[in-house]
């Protein structure tokens, strides 16, 4: 990670209890489901998910007991070691210690150990008679210290034929504490709905995804129904070959019908909100035909001013009726301080933040750096509408989630990476495209005689970070020392149109792309947007990845690859500066949406923040 920066504040990571050099297979010691078909894989084929964490845990305490055990023999027999005996005898202990251990990994890496649920078991049931657990490689803790993870159940992915569970990397349902959690900052009186209304980002859809999250999050927190914006043709989204849509909403991409979702957080649709509240409960819409033309865009929209379904019309609407904060993730950073939300009435941004107690400041000063440090309160707790005007460049939303929003409890602040994790994933259909992809690729890697498969991401198109845009022949040049075996196959996600580019590459490495998997994966009966959403899950398996630096695309498969416990050190830049700067932790820092950072997925099942990966 990036090594130009390095910061203290609190952010979570975990002292975790696995190493990670490469992916172990989960999948080759569950058993399969009596009711779905499977596709038979090759015996010397192994899957690229995480260890089991709780598997080194029981070697954990197994090698403890040996090592006591062989440490008081001699004194429970009457036999007192001199000092020269005690050097000898201490230095065969570590040894036989060592030797030990290392044969119980090797053993216990065989198969995955079942427990009784009173043993502090990881290992859970899931309802399609198979153990899946809950552990996350690097990114977990042990069970004693996620008392999140009691009550949850590995996440589970309904495809038609075949079983893609092992791709799920969220708990459904949350653990017993996420289910009954109730947020400090929700108001207590329920006498009135309160709302949010956002507009979507312009970017691509990686920035409309992470300004989502962040309202999302800011919904949950806060206790107020969302209301979901029109349908509208996001940028780079407008393929409408084939069973391609124009227009799209976030329910296309992601599964926000989940009930547990909607236990936490309310949503309607704009027309609902407009039929709802546009009458004169909350606001009166225009006479005639403004007020019909507002009307008429509540459901899609287009960018186009002058159109009868222009989303400006709805837009600049809510913008007069809701307050709009003065908030731009880039510049601003949003304090949650349940102890001091109260003061905000009486003072200012700057003035409150200076009453803090010194150690608090400094977390904030921390967390915010070089932006300025505003608190929730005020307006913001009890306007009855507020509108994030998160499509123009002075209010954009382009951020993570978890570099915009401080919770200063840490408890509250890992649950909300929890909720992200656990419910802002993408819906079965993209999964169960990409488990038919994952699934070949792992039997074409055993019929070439290898293991796995790795992935890059080689970003084109109208990538604006012009240095990073390299050429086939540097890509070669800056990973032949990471893919050094000829016969592992390499999945390239890509927006490059023209596979020709890829030539110089392909002379080196065994190559696959999205399309040679048309047949296999009914690509002809998906909507080509969701092809990019495809490739970053497949990519995120890969045994190793390369993507490209200030790409929000590979920075979330990054993320993904995180929240299936993958190590940091398995991922790489395609460019030399920026190669290893993820298997160094540093908390987050300088241009945060270049990357992805491991805060946001290391220890989060914990109630106390850590800040490294041991095993990094």
């Amino acid at each position: 990670m990036d090594s130009s920066s390095s910061s203290s504040f609190r952010h979570s990571s975990s002292a975790c209890t696995t190493a990670m050099d490469n992916s172990e297979s989960l999948a080759s010691s569950r058993r399969p489901s009596q009711n779905r078909q499977r596709r038979k894989r090759p015996a010397t084929m192994r899957r690229t998910s995480p260890p089991s964490q709780d598997r080194l845990v029981i070697v954990f305490i197994t090698a403890s007991a040996i090592f006591a055990l062989v440490s008081f023999t001699p004194f429970l027999l009457g036999h007192v070691p001199t000092h020269d005996e005690n050097n000898q005898h201490l230095e065969g202990l570590i040894n036989t210690a060592e030797n030990r251990w290392e044969r119980l990994v090797k053993e216990l890496n065989k198969d995955v150990v079942q427990h009784d649920s009173n043993d502090n078991s990881i290992i859970v049931q899931s309802n399609t008679d198979k153990s899946l657990p809950l552990a996350r490689g690097v990114a977990g803790l042990p069970m004693s210290q996620t008392p999140a993870l009691i009550g949850a159940k590995h996440g589970s992915i309904q495809c038609d034929n075949d079983n893609y569970d092992d791709l799920a990397y969220w708990n459904d349902p949350q653990g017993d504490l996420d289910v009954d959690f109730v947020s400090p900052f929700a108001s207590a009186d329920t006498s009135e709905t309160r709302y949010i209304t956002f507009e979507p980002d312009r970017g691509g859809w990686n920035n409309i995804r992470m300004a989502l999250e962040t309202v999302l999050v800011f919904a949950a927190a806060t206790g107020r129904t969302l209301v979901l914006p029109p349908n509208t043709p996001f940028y780079r989204l407008t393929d409408q070959s084939g069973k391609g849509a124009k227009h799209h909403g976030f329910a296309d991409f992601l599964d926000l019908e989940h009930p547990a979702l909607r236990n936490k957080v309310k949503m309607i649709s704009m027309s609902e909100f407009l039929e709802r509240e546009g009458g004169g409960k909350m606001f009166t819409l225009p006479p005639g035909q403004d007020g019909k033309m507002i009307k008429n865009a509540a459901d899609h929209c287009f960018y186009i001013a002058k159109s009868n379904y222009s989303c400006e019309r709805i837009y600049n609407f809510l913008r007069k009726e809701g307050f709009v904060p003065e908030l731009q993730a880039g510049h601003d950073c949003l304090i949650f301080d349940k102890e001091h939300q109260a003061a905000k009435v009486e003072y200012n941004d700057q003035e409150l933040l200076d009453l803090l107690p010194e150690e608090e400041q400094e977390q904030i000063k921390q967390f915010c750096k070089e932006r300025k440090p505003k608190f929730y309160g005020s307006e913001l707790e009890t306007v009855p509408l507020i509108h994030f005007q998160g499509g123009e460049k002075t209010h954009r939303l382009l951020n993570h989630f978890y570099t915009f929003l401080y919770f200063v409890d840490d408890k509250i602040d890992h649950y909300y990476k929890r909720f992200v994790r656990d419910f802002m994933h993408y819906g079965d259909n993209i999964f169960c495209t990409a488990g038919k992809i994952v699934r070949a690729l792992e039997e074409d890697a055993a019929k070439a005689g290898g293991t796995s498969f790795s992935a890059m991401h080689v970003r084109r198109g109208d990538f604006q970070y012009k240095k990073v845009k390299i050429t086939a022949e540097d890509w070669y040049e800056n990973t032949k020392d990471i893919f050094t075996d000829p016969k592992e196959i390499i999945y390239i996600a890509t927006d490059e149109k023209d596979h020709k580019f890829f030539e110089p590459l392909a002379k080196h490495y065994n190559l696959r792309f999205l399309n040679d998997f048309k047949e296999i994966a009914n690509l002809d009966e998906i909507d080509p947007n969701l092809f990019g959403m495809i490739d970053t899950v497949i990519a995120s398996r890969g045994r190793l990845f390369v993507g490209t630096w200030f790409s929000t695309f590979t920075g979330y498969i990054n993320r993904m690859r995180g929240y299936n416990g993958m190590s940091g050190t398995t991922s790489y830049y395609s460019t030399p500066d920026r190669k290893y700067n993820t298997h160094k932790w540093v908390d987050p820092s300088s241009i945060l949406i270049a990357r992805e950072w491991p805060t946001s997925w290391v220890g989060i099942d914990g109630d106390v923040a850590v800040h490294s990966e041991t095993d990094m």
